[in-house]
């Protein structure tokens, strides 16, 4: 017999490697948990084991063979699942456009022969002992954020927007994005599905990944599209922004902080009823906001390199080049904030190696050596990386930017329709009480940043430089371009991990200079919340008539900014232990109050079912049956164009759930997210009245005409138009409109439920 202290070591072996699992299978259950609502647990293993074949190992294989081993096993997984996006969406627009769509599963066997069976590339992919190791509370820190993160996903948008049987209305933007990702399952680049003749312009990569995933999985897209797909992007975006933060400042207390101030939308947002703006990260009814977080999180990590002195290999250029390709399709909003980013770091070396060649003589004196090893270098990588930026950026933005014209400049943008609100409907709000209410709301915006002046310490470094540069750029954005939708805060909101991380560093940092008492740091931070929490409590929850929230937001206001620059002067006069309860306090503003909200409504839902709000049994059977009976090229008309109702003359023209929930394309169904309806309609300045986009008539009224008429008054020779133009079903709902009983005589009807009727049209 065994003792039991013989065994002893192996014990405590087998207990290790357990719990270094344990983490692992809690973020697993975690996601089933998120997602399991209509979807089988078979699913979801099938997902989940597609994505790691399709996505983490081809991922990480070109990872190693263009930059090396990484130097942990978090981070090589963190941006090898980014990288591998990449490469399967390159496999992805290479199958499709050849038809091979179902055979995308097998791409990645090249990719693992070649690094198996060529020698310079298998030397490339042995391991070694990774250089670093998170700590278990760092490690668990991550779990837990990832859980929130997930639990918040599940109750604030899943729940709300429960998947068929269930007959809730989603919130039409979903609708819109399931129908592009079924789109691009068969096209490339995807067409717009509510309108059929037109290829999408827009920034789509994240529903060519969608559609890539349902096709390697074998997972119906609306499943994967509505929930399976943003599990493993969650995942990446916490262990970027941990990773960013770590390695930055250098401690794992720093991802620690960023998760936090990540997961809480964290931001000094003095009064209650104007809501902050741009630090919330994750946008779920946002999928190319949600995508384009974790490729602009490794875009800059690998930039920071670039501007610190690395010096990239070939492949690691190509590498980075096609990253920001990725970026600029992911979220058009990313790539103009990383170049205005780039442009500041190459401006201020330009400016330092001024001042040094003035002070020390002619360059390449003393103290001033030249070519790659010198100064020279770093400067002329930033230069070369900002040219593939802008060259990337001209090549994408005529096919991935949006075709469309609605967005204009305008001073102040982004106060403009939270100005226009406080005003009574159909005035006219102009002169000094409106401009006022402009700039001082602006400050307000602005100040809610406050909490980065935590790193002006760190201001040599060229990489805050190049992050500070792409949070004035996003801010400078949501200031100059306006959009009627408010979608100028995407600028802010796709780098808000940028300012957490920057925080967190310099907090990290400070701290450590200044060595406060944790006592006295946490102290000062209950204050800083106090003090934010009081003065929201003061200003009240709703807003009040223009004069007075003028005179209550410039008061604040000013409070603010007094108080700010009164810190900055204590900081420059006073010892360390200042410098500790100052940053203390902007912490402690910037995350408690906004963590309070948090707190209250993280975890809290209500399922909208008023019967307004309720599609029919007929809707939901009926679209199922497209989706199971009908080839997914299959191109469908319909009646249905208005969100709510029966159709009529400028409605609300989002509708949407047919091409939704069908995963099928329509002749004509709901054209208020075509750039059409962008150009024609006249949109109203503040106070005034106009056409919303949504709202627009459709611009091709002999195609309407001709789409209603095989509804309302069916002929064979408009029939066999339809039939002519692609059309193969008719999807009639007699809620939407009349749908005339001669149609039975012109056509096949395959299926009745309730209100909805669908007809199969004869070939001519």
């Amino acid at each position: 017999m065994t003792s039991g202290r013989h065994s002893t070591p192996a014990r405590r072996t087998v207990v290790g490697a357990s719990a270094r699992w344990l983490p692992v299978v809690v973020c697993l259950l975690a996601s089933y948990a998120a997602a399991h609502t209509h979807v089988p647990l078979a699913e979801s293993s099938i997902y989940l084991v597609a994505t790691i074949w399709s996505v983490l190992l081809p991922g990480v294989l070109v990872l190693r063979l263009c930059r090396g081993q990484a130097a942990s096993l978090l981070e090589e997984l963190a941006i090898g699942f980014v990288v591998g996006i990449m490469v399967q969406l390159l496999a992805w627009a290479a199958f499709v456009s050849l038809g091979a769509g179902q055979l995308l599963v097998l791409y990645p066997l090249p990719v693992v022969a070649a690094a198996a069976l060529i020698p310079q590339w298998r030397a490339r992919l042995r391991s070694t002992p990774y250089a670093r190791r998170e700590p278990w509370w760092g490690v668990w820190s991550l779990t837990a954020a990832y859980v929130v993160s997930v639990g918040l996903l599940a109750t604030r948008t899943f729940a709300t927007n429960p998947l068929p049987p269930s007959r809730v209305r989603w919130y039409p933007d979903l609708y819109w994005h399931v129908a592009v990702a079924a789109s691009a399952r068969t096209s490339v680049p995807p067409l717009v599905p509510q309108v059929s003749g037109q290829t999408l312009v827009y920034h789509w990569f994240s529903h060519a990944h969608m559609a890539a995933d349902s096709l390697v999985s074998h997972v119906d897209v609306l499943v994967v599209a509505s929930r399976l797909w943003y599990l493993p992007v969650y995942a990446a975006i916490v262990a970027l922004t941990y990773l960013l933060a770590t390695r930055l400042a250098r401690t794992p207390k720093a991802g620690v902080v960023a998760l936090v101030l990540l997961l809480t939308d964290a931001g000094i947002n003095p009064v209650r009823w104007v809501s902050a703006q741009g630090t919330d990260a994750l946008v779920p009814l946002s999928p190319s906001e949600i995508l384009g977080v974790p490729v602009l999180l490794v875009t800059t990590w690998w930039l920071i390199e670039i501007v610190r002195g690395a010096r990239p290999t070939r492949a690691g250029w190509v590498l980075l080049g096609l990253m920001m390709l990725t970026c600029a399709g992911s979220k058009s909003s990313n790539l103009p904030v990383i170049a205005c980013g780039l442009l500041l770091v190459g401006a201020v070396q330009l400016l330092r190696r001024r001042r040094r060649s003035g002070a020390q003589g002619e360059p390449g004196g003393p103290g001033e050596p030249a070519g790659p090893g010198g100064r020279e270098g770093p400067a002329r990588a930033t230069w070369i990386a900002l040219g593939v930026c802008v060259v990337v950026l001209g090549l994408t933005a005529p096919f991935l930017a949006g075709g469309s014209n609605v967005s204009t400049l305008k001073s102040l943008a982004l106060s403009r329709n939270r100005v226009a609100a406080l005003f009574d409907p159909g005035s006219h709000p102009g002169g000094p009480l409106f401009y006022g209410l402009l700039i001082v709301l602006s400050v307000l915006t602005l100040l809610q940043f406050a909490a980065l002046l935590l790193a002006l310490p760190l201001r040599a470094d060229p990489a805050v430089v190049l992050l500070a540069g792409m949070l004035v750029a996003g801010f400078v954005a949501t200031q100059l371009v306006f959009h009627p939708s408010d979608s100028e805060v995407y600028f802010l909101r796709g780098v808000a991990p940028i300012s957490e991380v920057l925080i967190a560093w310099g907090l990290a940092v400070v701290v450590h200079r200044t060595r406060p008492p944790l006592w006295m740091l946490a102290a000062s931070a209950l204050t800083g919340g106090a003090v934010i929490g009081l003065v929201r409590r003061l200003s009240g929850t709703r807003a009040p008539g223009p004069h007075a929230a003028l005179t209550t937001v410039t008061v604040v206001a000013g409070i603010c900014v007094v108080l700010v620059v009164a810190g900055l002067m204590a900081w420059r006069r006073y010892g360390t232990r200042v410098r500790g309860v100052l940053a203390g306090l902007l912490i402690g503003a910037a995350v408690i109050p906004a963590a309070v909200p948090f707190a209250q409504t993280g975890l809290s839902h209500s399922t909208v079912d008023q019967p307004s709000n309720l599609l029919t049994r007929g809707d939901i059977a009926g679209t199922t049956w497209l989706r199971a009976h009908t080839p997914e090229t299959t191109l469908i008309a319909t009646n249905v164009h208005c969100r709510k109702g029966p159709t009529f003359p400028l409605c609300d023209a989002r509708a949407l759930w047919v091409t939704g929930l069908s995963g099928r394309r329509a002749y004509v169904e709901s054209w208020g997210y075509t750039d059409q309806a962008y150009a024609t309609a006249k949109h109203p300045r503040p106070g005034e009245k106009g056409v919303f986009y949504w709202s627009a008539s459709f611009y091709d009224k002999p195609r309407l005409k001709l789409n209603d008429a095989a509804f309302n008054a069916p002929t064979a020779e408009d029939l066999r138009v339809l039939y002519d133009r692609g059309v193969r079903y008719l999807f009639g709902s007699s809620r939407a409109s009349e749908v005339s009983p001669e149609l039975a005589n012109l056509a096949q009807r395959v299926f009745h439920s309730g209100d909805v009727t669908i007809y199969r049209l004869h070939r001519p």
